[in-house]
Order: structure tokens, then C-alpha cells, then sequence
């Protein structure tokens, strides 16, 4: 891939040399577009089936007979265009946050903080612990025991053990919910933009970095950060880690089918942040 992009991009390199590449008609005509989007266009290919990833020549790409039909001009073809982050980032308003009345912001916003402390706390994302949704019915019905508050839609006995307790004493009064200077997800996604590493910005927000990289993640599955932005990783490793989630048929595979392969290498929130990418890139 990294080699057509060259050609594409009309770029003077050893390897384009090597082959005479230099002197086909194609060279240099893709000036155009930038790399990562020549690169996002042979990815959506790969993932539509009209390219294949040639495993016994060292995972370069061939084309397949689902793609005759394109070449000849019989059919036509729609790709996702990467827009800038910051045009296409989505609104993080949910439907029930919309549904909160004034008088009931300061409380809502308490029993938000909450849940994104017990998220982190726990490694995971804040709707694992409750949904919005259970929220605004524990904002509306206003449970004062723990039988009251496992009749919430959402609130299984599970978490009725884990949490009702915590989320009862703030809907009481009784305990003062952290507070936070900014959401930790706008600052995040600042740090990313400004440069900093997984592993500075677990220092400069206070949380650890399994954190970071989940918050990373999202924010890139959300388009609200580039992969670009969130990690700094050699191209070549990059296209290997890319090349593994690509390396089959339908949905990408999860992290863990592939995990051993970057054993020592990466943490394995790179992985996630990667397949985020790749995901977001296939949703047309």
C-alpha cells in the first residue's frame, strides 16, 4: 500500500526507482489527495472486497474479479471521503440528556460525575456503568432506599449492590459529588491534538493509562480525534497492525484474536485505538 501511494503521490524514493515506476502513466497523478486519505481509500477497497491482501507476497494488494466490473466501467463506486476532525466531530448530547430541565442540571451533572468516577475506576466506559437513560429515571423518581432505587429501569441486583449506595447518597444530598475542572474527554482530546503522548496525558489528567487509551479510542471511533493525533507510531508498524485486523473475511476481528502478535511491542490500547480507525473508516 505504502508503495502505490508513492506512485500515486509522485514521490522520488529508492524502491519507486528500483522498478521504474517513475515512467508509468499513473505517477504523480494523485497529488491531489493527501497520503492518509490514498491510504483510507485502499483500506475502504480491502474492507468492500474488491482488493485482496496477498499474504505470500509479503501483504502486498491484488485485485480480484469482484473488481472487473469497476475497472471496465460497468459500476460505480462511493467512498468516505476523511473529513477534519474537528468538522465531523458528534454531538456527545444524548437524547436523555436533552430531556433534563434546568432545576434538574446541577443534580444530573452530579450523578454524571459520578458515574464517569466509578468508570474510571473500574477500566471502563461510563454507559457500563448506567445509560443516561437510568439516570434521568433515578433524576425523576428519586429513590431514598435501595429497594426504591433497584425498581429503576437498568439497575439490575448486580449493580444495585455495586453502586445504588453511592448514587443514593448523591440524589440525597448526602455526599458531595467530585468535582471536575473540565471534561476529562475535551482535555484529552486537546492533549492529543497539542502532541502528547498516551503516557504524558495519564500524567497530566491523573488517571491511568489503560484509561487513556480507552478514552483515545472512543474518541477516534467518534471522529473526534484522528489516529494520527492519538498515536505517533513507525508507519511500517502501523500498516502491520493494520494488516492484521484486515487479514480475513467480514467484520474486523477483535483485539484479543490478534493481541499475541504485538505481545511486547505495543500496549494493547494501541491496538484498540487502531481498530477504531479502521472501523470508523468502514462505516460509509
Amino acid at each position: 500500500m505504502g508503495h502505490l501511494v508513492d506512485v500515486l503521490l509522485g514521490k522520488d524514493n529508492e524502491k519507486v526507482r528500483s522498478f521504474g515506476h517513475e515512467k508509468l502513466s499513473v505517477y504523480g497523478v494523485g497529488k491531489a489527495r493527501a497520503e492518509g486519505e490514498w491510504r483510507s481509500l485502499f483500506r475502504q477497497m480491502v474492507a468492500r472486497g474488491l482488493v485482496d491482501i496477498d499474504l505470500e507476497g509479503y501483504g502486498g494488494l491484488r485485485l480480484n474479479d469482484s473488481c472487473r466490473p469497476l475497472l471496465k466501467g460497468e459500476v460505480s463506486l462511493q467512498l468516505r471521503r476523511d473529513l477534519k476532525p474537528q468538522t465531523t466531530a458528534k454531538s456527545s448530547t444524548s437524547q436523555a440528556s436533552q430531556l433534563v430541565r434546568g432545576e434538574e442540571r446541577e443534580q444530573w451533572e452530579a450523578l454524571r460525575t459520578l458515574r464517569r468516577k466509578l468508570a474510571q475506576e473500574h477500566s471502563v466506559p461510563p454507559y457500563v456503568i448506567f445509560p443516561d437513560s437510568t439516570l434521568l429515571e433515578m433524576l425523576r423518581e428519586q429513590p431514598t432506599t435501595m429497594a426504591e432505587m433497584g425498581r429503576v429501569s437498568g439497575v439490575g441486583a448486580r449493580k444495585l449492590e455495586r453502586y445504588g449506595q453511592a448514587f443514593l447518597e448523591v440524589l440525597g444530598g448526602q455526599a458531595e459529588a467530585p468535582k471536575e475542572v473540565a471534561d476529562i474527554r475535551h482535555e484529552l482530546i486537546s492533549l492529543a491534538r497539542a502532541g502528547m503522548t498516551p503516557i504524558q496525558i495519564a500524567g497530566q489528567l491523573q488517571c491511568s493509562e489503560k484509561n487513556v487509551y480507552t478514552l483515545l479510542a472512543e474518541s477516534i471511533g467518534k471522529q473526534q480525534l484522528s489516529l494520527e493525533q492519538a498515536l505517533d507510531l513507525p508507519e511500517d508498524l502501523l500498516g502491520e497492525i493494520q494488516d492484521a485486523f484486515l487479514d480475513g473475511e467480514g467484520e474486523l476481528p477483535p483485539v484479543s484474536e490478534i493481541a499475541s502478535l504485538f505481545t511486547g511491542r505495543v500496549p494493547e490500547g494501541v491496538l484498540y485505538c487502531v481498530r477504531a480507525a479502521l472501523q470508523s473508516e468502514f462505516e460509509i
